[in-house]
């Protein structure tokens, strides 16, 4: 892959992973979003249970390629590396729910969404790649960027159940 983008290992795992993992996490996304037209609160454990299988693979994949210095490195790198995948996906999960309420403007909505999921992993890449603080700041940057996404997923939560008891109290009349 180097030879034909003129980048090395680490760069392409810098630059080139995040898209291709992104988009690789989108293409089930929508194939269920698409197949079973889910409620809102249905596409959130599959993109939860997407993220955690790719977090899983990439920490397999990094520990038997680059091998480990000590137990607590790859505990501390493991969670981090699962925070940001999960972070990322409900980003996205919560871009798509937004595309599908609104319906205004699905492109750019969509796009915006992928956008942000994957400036987020390659900026988690950039700054783990280098050891000392960047790659501290790398650890806690998905810890940090769940407590505030927590809050708007949980607002909307509560729009989307309270929507969706309105539509059981039309269907009871």
């Amino acid at each position: 892959m180097g030879v034909l983008n003129g980048m090395g290992e680490e760069w392409n795992a810098v630059y080139v992973s995040p898209v291709v993992e992104e988009l690789m996490k989108m293409l089930p996304l929508l194939v269920y979003l698409v197949l079973y037209i889910p409620r809102h609160g249905q596409l959130l454990p599959v993109a939860i249970a997407l993220a955690a299988g790719f977090a899983t693979f990439e920490n397999c994949c990094y520990i038997l390629a680059a091998g480990s210095g000590s137990l607590s490195y790859i505990l501390i790198r493991g969670m981090a590396v699962g925070i940001m995948h999960i972070v990322s996906i409900l980003a996205l999960c919560l871009g798509l729910i937004v595309v599908q309420r609104i319906r205004s403007m699905p492109i750019p909505g969509f796009v915006g969404a992928l956008s942000f999921s994957m400036v987020f992993h390659g900026l988690y890449n950039l700054l783990v790649s280098e050891p000392g603080l960047s790659s501290y700041i790398a650890y806690v940057l998905p810890v940090i960027t769940a407590v505030i996404l927590y809050f708007p997923y949980r607002r909307m939560r509560y729009f989307v159940g309270a929507e969706e008891a309105e539509e059981r109290m039309d269907q009871e009349q």
